[in-house]
């Protein structure tokens, strides 16, 4: 490239470019625009006009409007789950919403299978197989649980305490107390002065409580007995002597022995 004063004829400079010159200079006139279009932006308020640039004090307002439309959208809900409650209740004439549970009732003797020698067999071969087992996880699931007397003055006989039918021996017409929280499953024999009657509770954790031998019965069966509810009376023999009833207990089926659980709450 040359240039030259025509008026005077004259050469004032010739320039040559090269490719490589051209693209060169290219890339550098790029980037200096680029460079002085961010100083600008930057530096004068242009930058306001820019889609999405928030100031400061336009972005904390705009943070405190959505906590407040985030804390009346949660407000709404709740009324309207309350209203709609208050609408069922109202649509259901009143009627309490909680499910009755059925009380079990007590089961006849004829409703019960006779059991089968081969069950029996059964039982006697798991029984001894896994009486280790059995001895060592009744203790451990009873560690949760509260056991009550059968009554205050209560004792049992030392004949019967590594027994599975415990002898407890306690005045006459003295209360006779739920070892612990249960359900009523079975009330049956008929008074007499040798026998007397029959209470079952089905407990917690798989535990099962009988008392027999009882006089005057106050439970019937079906009924929620929390542990230390008196149940029945001891019975009343002639004159004021001690009188005795029997307890057993199983855990999962299996029979275990009553003192090793509630002798810590008798008066030995």
């Amino acid at each position: 490239m040359i240039i030259e004063d025509e008026s005077r004829l004259e050469k004032i400079g010739q320039f040559s470019f090269t490719p490589r010159g051209l693209c060169i200079a290219g890339v550098c006139i790029i980037i200096c625009s680029i460079i002085i279009g961010f100083v600008f932006v930057v530096l004068t308020p242009v930058k306001r006009l820019i889609p999405g640039y928030y100031q400061p004090s336009q972005r904390a307002a705009s943070e405190e409007a959505l906590t407040r439309l985030d804390s009346i959208i949660d407000a709404y809900r709740r009324n309207e789950a309350y209203l709609s409650n208050v609408i069922d209740i109202i649509n259901n004439h009143n009627r309490d919403t909680v499910m009755e549970v059925p009380q079990p009732g007590s089961l006849t003797p004829d409703s019960l299978l006779p059991t089968s020698n081969q069950e029996l067999r059964f039982n006697r071969e798991m029984q001894q197989r896994e009486k280790f087992n059995i001895s060592i996880v009744a203790p451990l699931v009873a560690e949760g649980m509260l056991f009550y007397p059968v009554n205050r003055d209560a004792l049992i006989s030392n004949d019967s305490r590594y027994s599975e039918t415990a002898d407890i021996i306690l005045p006459a017409q003295s209360d006779i107390l739920a070892v612990t929280d249960g359900t009523v499953i079975d009330v049956s024999g008929s008074y007499n002065s040798n026998n007397g009657h029959t209470i079952v509770i089905q407990h917690n954790n798989g535990f099962i409580s009988k008392y027999s031998g009882l006089g005057k019965i106050l439970v019937e069966s079906g009924d929620n007995v929390p542990g230390g509810k008196v149940i029945a009376t001891s019975p009343t023999p002639g004159g004021k002597k001690p009188v005795s009833v029997r307890l057993r207990m199983w855990h999962n089926g299996t029979p275990i022995i009553p003192y090793n659980y509630i002798s810590g709450n008798f008066s030995l």
